[in-house]
């Protein structure tokens, strides 16, 4: 027990938080476990199968299940308790993984695995927003900020470990493709009834019901996202950034269905690349995030993802055009070194840099909306954006001069955009969030000497700090 609080408390955990932070952390494990699974596995059979004919089309496809599954999952965040949400999400996932598995055994069509490729962003997505969603609503902003590293820790090591683990069952086992898919049925139930559990044991609705004799809060539309400029900045930056993610993917899948042909070893391959995204992740947010944040600033950590993509583009690019790109042979793994390593860090800095990062510009925005505006930003307008991407791939596919490298050029043109994008939501958070200061100072009325937690004593206790890191944040 003593070593148990010690695991917590070396997580960020205080006295009075165990029975949240195992829950969430075993619910975090189940998910990294669902996550690898069905990934590679969805992954594995699409490329093999119908990767060369239906690529861009699954692309398209991909960003239309997206858009559906998040618009519904906001609506429904609206108008049904998010308690009842939650455990609702994870069961109509479970349901359609069983579903897809089930039907791949009993009825006999050749796009089972197409639509399973397609579903990995939605899936993922919808169950990622169900984990935030109950975290955020569970903690304060305060303890948030002290124990979110740690929470994502389950999450984070149980992908790891999926991830490398699933060549080496393989080898011993002698496993089908298709069992990644029943392993993920199995994960998912875990997510389900751990889900259960918080809920149960948890207000999950109390942060944001609107509390007897206080103005009900109005609600934000999509409309209104585009409205305002700093919601519309933030929108903006997303879709750019989620677009040039979706090219470089888009490059990584066509060249490793040239690079590895043989079922057996594509799998291998991608359960490799995609535990090493996370344990680069997982570096850069333990060494290298607090450094970026806290010393260069939120518009330098936006910047970062956009800077690295554009090196390992033009490096595939030049690549390509000296060694060639269509064809594998020593000279193509130049080429698919550049593309592979640009996907690599691009995943990674955009889970373990920019996605924190822009988190962060939610915080001026009122409690009350933000939850909302999170999902709608988050959820989605970054489908709306995957949905962009496939409809520009698709368009490009049609033409026929165009090549795997003109995508690469694409990236280019998208990552400078990205970081205008950055510079400028930079320019409006801080305007808004001196808005947001003054709002609490003209609330406060004169009270806020007497109460040590309000933001404007916090920043000043901040800036009379010792450590000169803080006094700069």
């Amino acid at each position: 027990m003593h070593l148990l609080k010690g695991f917590l408390y070396f997580l960020g955990g205080e006295d009075g938080e165990e029975k949240a932070m195992l829950l969430l952390l075993a619910k975090g494990f189940c998910m990294g476990i669902f996550i690898a699974a069905y990934q590679v596995g969805a992954e594995t059979l699409f490329i093999y199968e119908l990767g060369e004919e239906l690529m861009e089309e699954a692309f398209f496809a991909a960003g239309a299940a997206g858009v559906v599954t998040t618009v519904i999952f906001v609506w429904l965040q609206k108008v049904v308790r998010f308690s009842i949400l939650a455990i609702s999400n994870i069961f109509v996932i479970f349901l359609f993984v069983l579903g897809l598995r089930l039907g791949h055994l009993y009825i006999p069509w050749e796009y089972w695995s197409f639509v399973q490729f397609v579903m990995i962003g939605p899936a993922t997505a919808l169950i990622i927003l169900g984990f935030w969603g109950t975290f955020g609503r569970m903690f304060d902003l305060r303890q948030s900020k002290r124990i979110i590293g740690g929470i994502d820790t389950g999450q984070l090591t149980a992908t790891v470990l999926a991830f490398y683990s699933i060549p080496i069952i393989s080898n011993f086992v002698h496993s089908e493709t298709e069992d990644l898919i029943v392993a993920a049925i199995v994960a998912c139930f875990g997510i389900l009834i751990f889900e259960i559990w918080l809920v149960r044991s948890f207000n999950l609705d109390s942060v944001t019901k609107t509390k007897h004799g206080e103005k009900k809060t109005k609600s934000v539309g999509f409309i209104d996202l585009f409205k305002d400029k700093y919601l519309r900045m933030m929108c903006f930056f997303l879709m750019f950034s989620t677009i040039a993610a979706n090219f470089i993917e888009f490059s990584f899948y066509s060249a490793t269905e040239t690079m590895y042909p043989v079922e057996t070893e594509l799998k291998n391959f991608l359960s490799g690349f995609n535990g090493t995204v996370m344990i680069v992740s997982f570096l850069i947010q333990s060494f290298i995030n607090d450094i970026i944040i806290g010393k260069y600033g939120l518009r330098v950590s936006l910047m970062v993802m956009p800077f690295i993509l554009a090196i390992f583009t033009i490096g595939a690019i030049v690549s390509a055009h000296m060694f060639g790109y269509t064809e594998k042979n020593e000279e193509f793994l130049f080429f698919y070194l550049f593309v592979a390593m640009g996907n690599l860090f691009t995943l990674s800095i955009k889970d373990a840099l920019e996605s924190p990062a822009f988190k962060l510009f939610f915080l001026p925005l009122d409690i009350k909306i933000r939850f909302d505006i999170q999902t709608r930003i988050e959820g989605v307008i970054s489908q709306v954006a995957a949905l962009i991407a496939g409809s520009i791939i698709i368009g490009l596919g049609i033409v026929t001069w165009i090549k795997l490298i003109h995508y690469s050029y694409f990236v280019i043109v998208i990552a400078a955009v990205v970081v205008y994008f950055a510079d400028r939501l930079f320019a409006e958070y801080k305007k808004t969030l001196k808005i947001a200061l003054e709002g609490q100072k003209e609330k406060l009325k004169g009270r806020g000497s007497r109460n040590e937690h309000n933001t404007i004593n916090v920043l000043r206790s901040e800036i009379d700090s010792e450590e000169i890191e803080k006094v700069i944040t």
